[in-house]
């Protein structure tokens, strides 16, 4: 097992492996969009200059576990601004109409301005997605993944990291609160979830 930064040419394994971990949790969503929707999402976000995505290799060369993020979340959703017909139409190939209905909602949250949407963080450091496969437990391995990912981001320059987190997700929830994030806001969001903003101080400022 070992660690690396993500490549272009890993879109269809963290896709894959992202649709199988959402599965895992309650009221989960993102997963209804299907193989093409993440696949397209991660093309974006891969290309994008602030992405940052560790991964854990396992001696096979299967990627079993990765934190995804970005060092600017404002340019993330630009990036799917940008992409929102190419990602529209992977969702409709899903054809699920109440998924299109859902997904319209979300993409108006990321034209408001506020620092905090609807939905989560568009500005500064952002902790996007944190996975690890169902099929492989290994607890310690996941949190040491989580903790290289926030030194990495600190080692990036930013002084602190946030994430969005739903209450229901309580394995996510309470492994943050363990390893020493603080929730800094609370919110509901237009789909009814209970969800808050975890952060991370990765350095003190200057």
């Amino acid at each position: 097992m070992h660690y690396r930064l993500a490549s272009i040419l890993d879109y269809r394994e963290l896709a894959d492996l992202h649709i199988q971990c959402s599965r895992k949790q309650q009221k989960g969503f993102m997963y209804n969009l299907g193989v093409v929707f993440f696949r397209q999402y991660y093309k974006v976000f891969l290309a994008e200059k602030s992405a940052v995505i560790l991964c854990v290799v396992a001696d096979n060369g299967r990627i079993i576990g990765f934190n995804s993020g970005t060092l600017k979340a404002e340019e993330h959703a630009l990036a799917l601004r940008r992409n929102a017909i190419r990602l529209g139409l992977a969702v409709v190939l899903a054809m699920r109409p109440g998924l299109i209905r859902e997904c319209i909602v979300r993409f108006k949250s990321l034209l408001k301005g506020s620092r905090i949407s609807e939905y989560g963080i568009r500005e500064g450091p952002r902790g996007d997605y944190w996975a690890w496969d169902p099929a492989d437990k290994n607890p310690a391995a996941a949190i040491e993944l989580h903790k290289r990912f926030r030194d990495i981001m600190g080692n990036l320059g930013a002084t602190c990291v946030r994430s969005e987190v739903d209450f229901d997700n309580k394995v996510a929830l309470r492994s943050q609160l363990l390893l020493g994030g603080k929730i800094v806001y609370q919110f509901v969001t237009p789909d009814g979830r209970d969800r808050c903003i975890i952060e991370f101080t990765l350095k003190e400022k200057d």
